[in-house]
């Protein structure tokens, strides 16, 4: 597949209807006797889903740029306000067997230090148990939670 089918396709079948649902909800608000708080909830889940839809996309549409550049030896070039590049991994260690590096390099292993079991500290303030140095907030100011219908969600 091309580029440009690529870019047609994505367009076509996962960034327009998502955007279109976006404005139906939009539109929906500007209505006189809309309800108003219901049409922003909508509203919002059309922006997660142009969110999602955008990354999942853009890591696509960034992997076909590189393979076409891979294919056609062009290496790096100038859009309009960026420049494309390609660049090679890093060199990275893979380890097969830990316990037999260990063995043979125990220097290159370094102590861990003590770490806090919040859980278990949190249970303990909880059931009512001081304990010297820590407490509890008050969990902060809050957030609203938007859950779809069952059989509604978009």
């Amino acid at each position: 597949m091309t580029l440009l089918a690529l870019l047609n396709a994505i367009h076509a079948e996962t960034m327009k209807p998502r955007v279109d649902r976006w404005v139906s909800w939009l539109r929906a608000a500007r209505e006189p006797d809309a309800e108003v708080d219901q049409c922003v909830v909508e509203a919002i889940e059309a922006l997660d889903a142009i969110e999602k839809g955008a990354k999942a996309t853009r890591e696509l549409l960034r992997g076909a740029l590189h393979a076409d550049m891979l294919a056609s030896g062009v290496l790096s070039f100038e859009a309009t306000n960026y420049v494309a590049s390609h660049v090679s991994a890093s060199v990275d260690v893979l380890v097969s067997d830990e316990q037999a590096i260990h063995a043979a390099r125990p220097d290159l292993f370094k102590p861990q230090p003590d770490k806090l079991d919040k859980a278990a500290l949190k249970k303990l303030l909880n059931a009512g148990i001081k304990v010297e140095g820590a407490t509890l907030s008050n969990g902060g100011p809050g957030h609203v939670l938007i859950r779809g219908k069952k059989g509604n969600a978009a």
